[in-house]
Order: structure tokens, then sequence, then C-alpha cells
């Protein structure tokens, strides 16, 4: 299933909240070098509990995400 995500980076604390399939995700890690799509991507994949891909957007505040059912 594919999800479209919205990333905060810079955030006070790390938050997940979904809202019409569009996961809104907070980070503290700032844009740079991708740590904050590395962050993203760690904290998808627990909040699912199953392996988070990206398909798009590795440097954009709007990414796609896959998660293998």
């Amino acid at each position: 299933m594919r999800y479209k995500v919205k990333v905060i980076s810079g955030a006070k604390k790390d938050e997940i909240r979904e809202e019409n399939r569009i996961l809104y995700v907070r980070v503290k890690e700032k844009p740079e070098k991708g740590k904050a799509t590395l962050r993203v991507l760690k904290l998808l994949s627990d909040y699912f509990k199953k392996p988070v891909k990206l398909v798009s957007g590795r440097f954009s505040r709007e990414k796609i995400i896959e998660v293998d059912d």
C-alpha cells in the first residue's frame, strides 16, 4: 500500500499523525544530507511494524512511501 507523507523537519519531537490517508511526520533532524529522510523512514517502519520503501521525494518535504502488505 502506498501513502503520501508530508514531512516537517526541525520539530521539537518526533511524531506521526495520520489524516485522510496522508501521514504527517515531524522529526527533530534538519534536512541536511538526507538525515531527516532516514529518520522519517525509521519512524514509519516502527509505526507500521513492517519495512518501508521510499518511492519518491528523496529531497522533498512531500514523499510517497510503500508498505508491504
